[in-house]
């Protein structure tokens, strides 16, 4: 018995005759009948009431075709388990990075590695911008704050704290700034 038979047989129940199953999987249609045969005479039992006008499935062929239903789409599902297991994660991503992400991607870049030995990251720096994204040829960049271009697929990954710092000698001199507004009178070095 052939898997390929198995599939026939339901092909044939589904479409509902021989011909039509020999059309829809350009197979002649004796080849179909000779297989549908053959299968019966494996399994010892008829699967189909056959008249010159008809076709319909026996009670075994109906308990046959059910279980089979199940069975051929296991094996599906085992296949393409098998083959999506068998292909290896393999090449080069070119990765633009903002100094301030290190720290907190650094761990999942190590555990990214341990999964995917084959894949090679080239992680670069990179402002706060999509003109480097461009301009390196980056497959993936990081960007903080509002996307611009309608064109770029954005995923969220981690929020970012940001703080104001004086020191002490700065601010008996110049006094603490009670709003945002006030910044614009201070003297600032902005991390942008």
């Amino acid at each position: 018995m052939k898997i390929d038979d198995l599939k026939l047989f339901t092909k044939v129940v589904q479409l509902g005759s021989f011909t039509a199953a020999a059309n829809a999987l350009d197979l002649p249609r004796a080849n179909v009948s000779r297989r549908i045969g053959e299968l019966e005479r494996y399994l010892g039992t008829q699967l189909f009431h056959r008249t010159t006008r008809s076709l319909s499935l026996t009670n075994k062929g109906d308990a046959y075709y059910q279980d089979l239903q199940k069975v051929l789409t296991l094996l599906d599902s085992a296949n393409q388990q098998a083959s999506n297991e068998s292909i290896e994660v393999r090449g080069k991503i070119k990765l633009g990075l903002l100094p301030e992400t290190y720290e907190h991607l650094q761990p999942i870049l190590f555990e990214f590695q341990d999964q995917y030995p084959q894949v090679e990251l080239d992680i670069r720096n990179i402002n706060n911008g999509f003109i480097d994204m461009f301009q390196q040829g980056l497959d993936i960049a990081l960007h903080g704050g509002m996307l611009f271009d309608s064109d770029i697929v954005a995923r969220k990954i981690l929020t970012l704290d940001r703080c104001v710092v004086a020191s002490p000698s700065y601010l008996q001199t110049h006094g603490a700034p009670a709003t945002l507004e006030e910044l614009s009178d201070h003297q600032c070095i902005c991390f942008r």
